[in-house]
């Protein structure tokens, strides 16, 4: 098996608040293989891009990390300079953002952004970037002549292919995608992560690729980690994870994926909403809307642990 490019272990959040601490990621220990899709799951608030942005130390205040470690290609980057983090952001760690809107600059051309990233990491003279900036964009599927189009000239898609060129300029040995195709019509969805699975397979970069969209994910990612208020809750090939999962959680978000060959019986919802994180409820943060739930779930936090090679789940009935 490969060796990991990325390694986190016990890594912790928290947001001050009038109230007092709220603990955003809470003990999370994950590995990214080199050149495997690693897909992280869960519902809004659960705390995945927190992560994301955690890692690149772009959380803005009021977020603190207050525990943990994270190792990319050898070097912990929470003890990194400033300086540092500038040369390794993109060259080696790059990220797409959830609203390619709000992350692009709508000020200057497209072109302009992606040339600026180049040359800000000395990669060639302003001509060889321009050619370069070229070569990114029709690598996604936007044609070169929209190297000089602002933003608000492209369309939705547009602008997130323009935001994935941004991303591989550099060539990273990790992507992270945050929500990437979020608010896009599922043809253009479909396309833009066949597009990210054909360039991950021809340039061989890691993917993180974060969504709450579990039925996409399993198509799309070789492992996936599924988060739940703040804790991850399972962790386990995309295979099988559809086939066989483990958490409560897991298979009740399974179970609410429609199926276009399944009857037409009312689709069911996972009873209740997550927990607050100011007041997290005690033992299995889950156990609140789990009907499975015993007195031990409501009295004891489950660990991570492996059930089968490369299967973990934090569940007491996962056995």
């Amino acid at each position: 098996m490969s060796k990991p490019v990325l390694s986190m272990r016990n890594i912790c959040v928290d947001y001050v608040t009038d109230r007092g601490l709220v603990r955003a990621i809470d003990s999370v220990s994950l590995d990214v293989i080199e050149g495997e899709i690693l897909g992280i799951a869960g519902e809004s608030g659960s705390g995945k891009t927190t992560l994301a942005k955690a890692l690149l130390r772009i959380l803005p205040p009021p977020a603190v990390i207050t525990g943990g470690e994270a190792y990319f290609e050898g070097r912990d980057l929470f003890s990194l300079s400033e300086p540092e983090l500038r040369a390794l952001r993109w060259k080696r760690i790059s990220m797409v953002f959830q609203s390619a809107m709000n992350a692009l600059n709508p000020v200057i051309t497209v072109g302009e952004q992606i040339i600026d990233t180049l040359l800000a990491h000395d990669a060639g003279t302003p001509g060889a970037a321009r050619t370069r900036a070229r070569d990114l964009l029709e690598m996604v599927g936007i044609h070169g002549e929209c190297i000089d189009a602002y933003t608000h000239q492209l369309s939705g898609g547009m602008r997130q292919r323009v935001g994935i060129a941004l991303a591989l300029a550099l060539e990273p040995a990790l992507v992270i995608l945050d929500e990437p195709t979020t608010a896009l019509d599922v043809i253009v969805e479909k396309e833009i992560l066949e597009q990210i699975g054909d360039l991950q397979r021809r340039l061989g970069f890691a993917v993180l690729f974060i969504t709450h969209d579990l039925a996409r994910m399993l198509q799309f990612a070789d492992r996936v980690a599924v988060f739940y208020a703040a804790r991850l809750a399972e962790v386990a090939p995309a295979e099988e994870l559809r086939r066989a999962p483990r958490h409560p959680y897991t298979q009740m978000l399974l179970s609410t994926v429609p199926s276009i060959r399944g009857g037409k019986d009312r689709q069911e919802s996972i009873p209740g909403a997550p927990p607050s994180l100011l007041d997290p409820p005690a033992g299995c943060r889950f156990h609140p809307r789990c009907d499975r739930a015993i007195d031990l779930c409501r009295e004891r936090t489950p660990e991570l642990r492996e059930l089968t090679p490369g299967h973990s789940a934090a569940c007491h009935l996962a056995e």
